[in-house]
């Protein structure tokens, strides 16, 4: 998988389940994919991971899982963040988490492979996480 696709979907992917929570969970986010492109019991590159069904909320209602879709998510999402600074920010800075993420020499913080946000799910059940801000991270 080459950079920019790679770029594009953990972007989306930080903005679209983070946004709001700091940078901090962002990166902790970012850590659960890299984690699962880790794992063998998932699949082994970036976009594949956040692409693949039932994973990631915002994913779940994509009619394509492809590179093309998501640049008109990414044009989608710029245009509904308009001329808001705040959001438009928080873009930003999951582009630059995303980036830092991607390099050759980031080593995930947290070893996570999972997390939710709201009430536990049904497969969160006997498993103890960490909470913060309104997600739950959890291995």
């Amino acid at each position: 998988m080459d950079f920019a696709s790679a770029l594009l979907c953990l972007t989306l992917n930080l903005f679209k389940e983070a946004e709001g929570e700091g940078l901090e969970n962002m990166r902790i986010v970012g850590d659960v994919v890299i984690n699962r492109v880790e794992s063998k019991d998932y699949p082994n590159d970036v976009c594949s991971v956040i692409l693949q069904k039932k994973q990631f909320s915002w994913a779940n209602n994509l009619r394509n899982r492809n590179i093309e879709t998501l640049v008109d998510v990414q044009a989608n999402t710029l245009i509904k963040i308009g001329n808001d600074d705040i959001r438009l920010n928080a873009y930003r800075d999951a582009e630059a988490i995303a980036r830092y993420i991607l390099s050759k020499d980031y080593k995930p913080r947290y070893r996570f492979l999972y997390f939710y946000s709201g009430k536990s799910p049904y497969w969160a059940d006997g498993k103890q996480g960490l909470r913060k801000g309104r997600l739950t991270f959890m291995r």
